[in-house]
């Protein structure tokens, strides 16, 4: 064997070593690299399913309040309506109608003509008595 034959294979085997040697290498640097992805994916995925879980119980907590607000509107609501029920049942019977009214008045006005017709009465048989013409003023 030559020297360039020793040379030779001498740098073929360095090149085929160094070539498994680079595959092996970024073989390795791959699955830790894979791994790496792996691993913040499964971070991120619990973060996120952390993340999902603290706004569905904001949700739930928001639906809840909403839910008791609501029936604290619906209870005075009934509140209101007994107390507006109540209200109308006491005005129609207290409070005088307009039927009624109208007869008051004319009952008020037919006894102010009969003080007047007894007032002129009186004062015309005062004039009689007297025989003197009162003079009205």
């Amino acid at each position: 064997m030559t020297f360039d034959t020793i040379i030779a294979i001498g740098a073929l085997t360095t090149t085929w070593v160094f070539t498994v040697v680079g595959w092996v290498v970024w073989a390795w640097r791959m699955s830790l690299k894979s791994a790496g992805e792996k691993a913040a994916a499964e971070i991120r995925s619990k973060e996120n399913a952390t993340a999902i879980e603290k706004v569905e119980a904001t949700i739930k907590a928001e639906i809840d309040e909403a839910l008791k607000r609501c029936q604290q509107s619906e209870d005075q609501n009934q509140k209101l309506g007994m107390e507006l029920s109540q209200f109308r049942e006491h005005v129609a019977k207290s409070y005088a109608s307009v039927e009624i009214m109208n007869r008051m008045e004319e009952r008020i006005v037919d006894a102010l003509n009969r003080l007047g017709d007894r007032f002129d009465a009186y004062m015309q048989n005062g004039r009689e008595r007297d025989g003197s013409p009162r003079s009205s003023r």
